[in-house]
Parts: structure tokens; sequence; C-alpha cells
């Protein structure tokens, strides 16, 4: 059983809660490239024009800053460049050194051109993804700006928001209450009712939200209402939304959603989900989903009521989803199916062990 889920017969895993510390710092620094990629396409960038933009020296770094300090007449390719350039974790230092560099880049995010506060706002997303020092500075420059942004219409804006908000709270637990303290919570879940490119950063930045929710001395942050709420939405949400399930594992480790959880049938949901997947396992993004599927059955299983065990019980290709998953070439699959066979077999409701072991689950298995 994962963590957070007190109510449950399995304890906390601190391997669990290890793995979300180190699947946080891989995401963020992986969504930097993609929002990054996504913002050349909406912009008609060409690739060759930035090519030389991602070095700089100390001197162009201050020049660049200037030309970004001159408010409504700095030019657009200077904020490009400079987003480009943070990429560079030395430039990154040597650009918060640098005198009013992030008020002036804050300055263009609240502006009233939209090109350069998109550009501001991809600028922010790079930085985010640095080190704890970094993230404040943002977080305490431009946290309000960014949470603010997520209620208005300009859908590339809010995308941009919305990734380096994930960032800002991975990277930082100060950054990460700061920003629930100036409303948060209400503003992500709004998005989850958007366009599915909003819906999908939302879901990103919602995942680092609950995960280091569980870091703060080993409680959830989040109240139960919250955590209600932001299940009361994901549930909504299509399947195909990358991520999606990653959200759902989150939920399944709080015992607040248990039965939300379980009344919109998510156990079964992620059985039929992980048939379809079972061919194709060498593609990395299935196997991220495939694992948060996996989990969160394992969560739901060891409900002690029963309820989301004997759903899949019942589900008719849990027998070969199960097959599958733990005879994978995958170890790491292996050891979270292995899980959630075990949550079955040693239930404490006797109706589903008794199931589990009339099914001849453990049959299924060829350990190698």
């Amino acid at each position: 059983m994962a963590e957070g889920n007190s109510q449950n017969y399995s304890p906390v895993s601190d391997k669990i809660r290890h793995q979300l510390r180190k699947e946080s710092e891989e995401g963020r620094l992986q969504h930097r490239n993609r929002v990054i990629n996504s913002a050349r396409k909406n912009l008609r960038e060409i690739e060759d024009e930035l090519q030389t933009l991602n070095v700089m020296t100390p001197d162009e770094l201050a020049k660049t800053v200037a030309q970004i300090k001159s408010g409504n007449n700095a030019p657009l390719l200077s904020l490009r460049a400079l987003k480009q350039a943070l990429h560079n974790p030395d430039t990154t230092r040597l650009f918060l050194r640098t005198t009013g560099s992030l008020q002036a880049v804050v300055g263009h995010l609240t502006g009233r051109k939209a090109l350069h506060q998109l550009e501001a706002a991809y600028i922010c997303c790079n930085l985010a993804t640095g080190d704890e020092y970094t993230c404040e500075a943002v977080t305490n420059a431009a946290g309000p700006y960014l949470i603010e942004y997520l209620g208005g219409h300009n859908t590339t804006l809010q995308v941009a928001c919305l990734w380096t908000i994930g960032n800002l709270v991975g990277g930082s637990m100060k950054s990460f209450n700061v920003l629930l303290s100036q409303g948060l919570i209400p503003r992500l879940i709004n998005c989850l009712k958007g366009h599915d490119e909003v819906i999908e950063a939302a879901v990103y930045a919602l995942c680092f939200v609950i995960k280091m929710s569980f870091h703060k001395d080993k409680k959830c942050a989040l109240s139960c209402t919250e955590m209600q709420e932001i299940a009361l939405a994901t549930v909504l949400i299509k399947p195909d939304i990358t991520e999606m399930y990653s959200l759902l594992y989150l939920l399944s480790c709080s015992c607040d959603c248990d039965n939300i959880l379980l009344e919109n049938l998510i156990p079964q949901q992620c059985v039929t989900a992980l048939l379809k997947l079972a061919g194709n396992t060498e593609d990395m993004s299935v196997l991220r989903s495939a694992t948060a599927m996996i989990r969160a059955t394992a969560n739901l299983c060891a409900i002690e009521s029963g309820t989301g065990a004997l759903m899949v019980l019942n589900h008719s290709s849990f027998p070969n989803v199960l097959k599958n998953f733990l005879n994978t070439r995958h170890s790491y699959l292996t050891r979270e199916t292995e899980w959630l066979l075990n949550n079955l077999l040693f239930h404490p409701c006797v109706k589903v062990a008794t199931q589990a072991k009339e099914l001849q689950l453990e049959s299924v298995y060829d350990p190698k």
C-alpha cells in the first residue's frame, strides 16, 4: 500500500516515498523541454534561428538583460534568447545575480504584449527547473501572477503557467506552501474543466502538489475537502489525457478519496486500460501509465471493505492482465503487480481472499 492511506491494512512504504521524490525531479526536467518545443510550434519559430542562442557569455547575458529591462521597447528576440540560455545552470545562476533581472522578466509577464508575456512565462518555467533557491525566488516574484493567469482565456499562457507552477511546487517546499496560501488549489481544479492541453498541464501540476503534500511531516498538507474536490474533478477527465492515471494513483494514496474512486469504478477502469496496454510495454509513456494503473489498482484493492478488490476479481479480463504484467520483462512492473496480487491473496476480507484463491491467481505467475 502506498502512503497516505492509513485506514488500509498495508503500511506506508518508504520506498514509494523515495520513488515519488525521484519521479518529481525527473518530471520537472522532462517537461521543461516539452514546454519549449510546444512554444516553438505555437509561435512558428524555426529551429535554426534558436540554435545559436543556447549559450551566452557573461557579457552577452548582461547585454540581453539590459535590453529586457528597457520595458515595452525590449526586443522579443532578447526574451527568446534568454529563454534558451537558461537551459544552462551556470547562466541561471549568473542571471539571478544580476540586479533587477528577475523583476524585469516579471514586468513582461504582467505586461500587455501577448508574445512578450508568453516568453516571460517560459523563462519562469525554465528557471523553475532549478534548485530550491531559484524556485523560491521565482515564486516570490511571480507566484501571484502565475496563479491569476490560470483563470484567463489565453490557453497557451495558461499551459505555460501550469507547467511553471508544477515545477515550482516540485522544486521547493517553501514554494509549495506559498502557492497554496495564494489560492492555488481552486484554480487548478477549475483548469481540469478546460481544453485538453490545459487539462494535461493541470494534471501535471496537481501531481506535484499531491506528491509534495505527502512529504510534509509525513501527513497530507491538503485538507480532506481539497483532496475530494480534486478527485471529483479527476474522475471526469478523459482517460487519454497524459499522466491522468498518475494523478489517480496519487489520489488513491489518500483514504479521503476512496469512496469517490470506488463509486466511479476506477479499479475496473484501470483493469480495462491495462488490458489495452499489455502488448505495448516498450514505449516509455506506456510504461509510466501502466505503472500508475497497477499502483492505483493495488491501493484500491487494499481497502478493508473489499469493494475495490471484488471489482477487480469480477472483471473477466483480470487474470489475463495479471499474467501479462507478472511475466513482463520489466522487473519493476513485475514487482508492482506482485504487490497487487498479494493485496488480493492476503486480503483481510475473507470473501476477497477466497475468491482470489478460487481463481487460482497464483498459477498465472511464472517467476524466472
